[in-house]
């Protein structure tokens, strides 16, 4: 393993960001829905700070049970300033502090907190309101500078924070949060690369850590970023299933299992480094790319071998993996090109064919496609589809072996340079095993101001859930089907699509657009804009 590829193993995937998002002196109509939210309710006054529970709000007051004394996350970290950011340790279980508010309270007797009182604030004595969210931004630029300290050196880190600032916020699609029982935590991305109606689409997502309470599962689908997003359906499939076994769905809604799951024998990437160590586990140390070198290259992936028992026809190549940032912002760089024109191109984009905006996002190499060696040379056999920057998913395609006589399975995953992180590569050549399946309609889905829209998300149709706000959200509700013996996998089948929203000004710049439609050059402008934004970072430091 190289020197640059270990240290980037070292620094990435370490610490993850908060950012306390502060009101100071909370009208009452901002405390209100804190009973609502499953979070964690911390009230610091004067040098006393607690955890309570059982909160209300009754005659102007809020009411509540003292639970415990709070504890800082760990031992250096300390309360964020107002409207800032801090961070966490996700290895150490401190993503905790997501499901935390805080609330600053005056002329209140401290003495009445040991034991477990219940206590009594007025609204009108809370002078601060912190909620503590992700900072999807810091963490961001937490990845990308460690990756670049890795590949390029401390001074292209701190280019990396120059031009990063601009994605702050990044990430594309409806956000779901699922009830672990003690808040709420982030789940994953929906349908993600389905920027334009002719793409909408099924996503099935795996619910890691929710939980039945009271009967119910209980999910949030939220839009935090600016853009419209079209949700048609929400259901759950409920899948109870032998122990020690894994069920996912595939792009295509066919369930596929695994009970002999197989690392590689080897990994590489294109150019041949080992990066087996990086591949053969869940832990978050992911493939993101080689070092660039004088030449940055178009595509980049893992070429993998497995070993392959004889009489074998076919076999499932199991992954967990993410969208990359940089991705993101070529993506959305890509879209400023049309300057005032964009809101038209968009209008034309909705008229598309889908087959046609499927296939020039194939030759362009954004999704991450699956080939096998067979007589010595590589068939296309699949690809996965988008599964969004935020958080890493597990995904699974079914391919068929035929013709692979003796030896060594080969397998190769290929993308366009820094368009994936793949955490985990496996293969299962086992038939899929009888599983007990529920599919559960969804109850009761009200949105943040409490506007119902059940009907809009429950069937397959033509109505829509729009989120048109940023930080708009809705609460679903699932009616669990009763538990039975094994394990169980909860797996959000939704279907929708999202338009991203860009105040773009000037002129188009009409000759770069038509040469990026033609098939791989969006590539190339991946590749110039890196380049570019190197290039003038080395020119001007």
């Amino acid at each position: 393993m190289s020197a640059s590829l270990l240290a980037f193993i070292l620094v990435s995937g370490c610490y993850s960001y908060y950012k306390a998002n502060t009101i100071t002196f909370p009208q009452p109509g901002a405390v209100v829905p804190l009973t609502d939210m499953r979070k964690t309710i911390v009230v610091h006054c004067k040098d006393k700070v607690s955890v309570f529970n059982n909160i209300i709000i009754e005659n102007d007051s809020l009411k509540g049970r003292y639970a415990a004394d709070y504890i800082l996350p760990y031992k250096k970290s300390t309360f964020p300033l107002e409207n800032s950011t801090n961070r966490y340790v996700k290895k150490r279980g401190d993503a905790r502090i997501l499901n935390e508010v805080h609330l600053y309270i005056q002329n209140v007797n401290t003495t009445l907190f040991p034991g477990y009182t219940s206590v009594s604030f007025a609204l009108k004595d809370i002078t601060r309101l912190d909620i503590y969210n992700p900072d999807s931004g810091r963490t961001i630029i937490s990845w990308i500078v460690g990756m670049m300290l890795g590949v390029l050196g401390a001074y292209a880190a701190l280019f990396i924070i120059i031009i990063i600032a601009a994605i702050a916020g990044g990430g594309s699609c409806p956000y779901i949060y699922t009830n672990n029982g003690n808040g709420y935590t982030f789940a994953g991305e929906i349908y993600s690369g389905a920027v334009y109606a002719p793409l909408e689409r099924n996503d099935y997502l795996v619910l890691p850590n929710l939980v039945i309470e009271k009967g119910t599962y209980k999910l949030k689908i939220s839009n935090e970023l600016y853009e419209i997003q079209n949700t048609n359906l929400t259901e759950l499939y409920v899948i109870d299933h032998q122990e020690k076994s894994q069920v996912l769905f595939d792009k295509y809604g066919n369930y596929q299992t695994s009970v002999d799951q197989r690392s590689p024998v080897t990994a590489t990437n294109l150019i041949g480094t080992d990066v087996l160590n990086l591949v053969t586990a869940k832990d978050s140390i992911s493939y993101c790319g080689m070092p660039p070198g004088n030449e940055l290259p178009l595509t980049d992936g893992l070429e993998l071998t497995f070993n392959h028992p004889d009489g074998i026809n076919s076999g499932k190549i199991f992954i967990r993996a993410r969208n990359s940032i940089w991705l993101d912002y070529v993506y959305k760089s890509s879209h400023d090109l049309f300057g005032n024109y964009y809101g038209r191109w968009v209008k034309k984009q909705k008229k598309s064919d889908s087959k046609e905006l499927q296939d020039w996002s194939l030759s362009q190499k954004i999704p991450l496609s699956v080939y096998v060696e067979k007589n010595g040379k590589w068939v296309f056999c699949d690809y996965y589809n988008m599964a969004g920057p935020m958080a890493f998913k597990d995904d699974v395609v079914a391919i068929d072996l035929k013709g692979i006589e003796s030896g060594p399975l080969k397998i190769k995953l290929e993308s366009g340079s820094y368009f994936w992180e793949i955490d985990y590569v496996g293969v299962d050549y086992s038939i899929n095993i009888p599983v007990g399946f529920n599919k559960v309609l969804l109850d009761k889905a009200i949105t943040y101001n409490e506007n119902p829209v059940t009907e809009l998300l429950k069937f397959d149709d033509v109505k829509y859930f729009r989120q048109t706000e940023i930080n708009s959200y809705a609460d679903l509700s699932f009616t669990a089907p009763p538990l039975t013996n094994g394990e169980r996998t909860v797996i959000l089948h939704s279907k929708g699509y999202y338009e991203i929203l860009n105040d773009v000004k000037g002129l188009p710049k009409i000759n770069k657009l038509k040469e990026i439609h033609k098939p791989g050059q969006f590539l190339e402008y991946s590749r110039a804009l890196m380049k570019d934004r190197l290039e003038n970072y080395m020119r001007n430091r």
